[in-house]
């Protein structure tokens, strides 16, 4: 069977789905390489 997930960030919140992914890749990118070099994600 085909699953079709999505995110979505409620509008209350003040930020759109963009700004919430975009802060989770940045703090998954530094926690995962903390000991060495941090990958930018812009």
């Amino acid at each position: 069977m085909d699953r079709i997930h999505s995110f979505h960030v409620r509008a209350s919140s003040g930020r759109t789905d963009a700004e919430v992914v975009l802060e989770l890749a940045r703090t998954m990118s530094a926690w995962f390489f903390a000991e060495g070099e941090l990958v930018r994600v812009t």
